[in-house]
């Protein structure tokens, strides 16, 4: 007997396909490459994906999180391989993804970083101990990539630059 899905079980199959595209290959590479430029020793580096709205750049970093990342969680033991491919995503701490949101601060930057990071108390405190906590927790758990969706939204004003905001 051959069971009938529903529209939202279509739905969500339908959003974890991926279309093989030459660009995929490209966010992978610099992607590799920015972990591949870790040390101890050198200033952390950083890459750029400029493109147009809805092109994909989201789902890129996504899909190298779900065929990088999550897979070498796994084999270094970091991640169970047994839980559902976005429970792998979420809990891997490898290649960290956050999205900002319209209107963001130096202080909500951090707030998104640590809750990306697991941090039971993403929301608390001054800026300066938020910024501390993220350096802390990104040394920590081995965070080999950080990506900033949406950077845009950060507004930072010579006003706020110099309050906590």
């Amino acid at each position: 007997m051959t069971k009938t899905l529903t529209n939202s079980e279509i739905l969500a199959v339908f959003r974890k396909l991926r279309v093989k595209h030459p660009r995929l290959d490209i966010v992978t590479e610099v992607c590799d490459d920015l972990r591949a430029t870790i040390t101890d020793d050198e200033p952390k580096q950083f890459g750029t994906l400029f493109a147009p709205s809805h092109v994909g750049k989201s789902t890129a970093v996504k899909n190298y999180q779900e065929k990088v990342a999550v897979p070498e969680a796994i084999s270094r033991g970091l991640v169970p391989a047994d839980l559902p491919l976005d429970e792998q995503v979420r809990l891997q701490k490898l290649v960290v993804h956050v999205t900002l949101e319209g209107g963001a601060t130096p202080r909500s930057l951090c707030a998104d970083i640590l809750a990306a990071l697991g941090d039971p108390r993403s929301a608390r405190g001054s800026k300066n101990l938020m910024l501390r906590r993220v350096y802390d927790l990104l040394s920590t758990l081995g965070v080999e990539l950080l990506v900033i969706d949406e950077i845009q939204h950060l507004a930072v004003s010579k006003h706020r630059m110099s309050e906590d905001a």
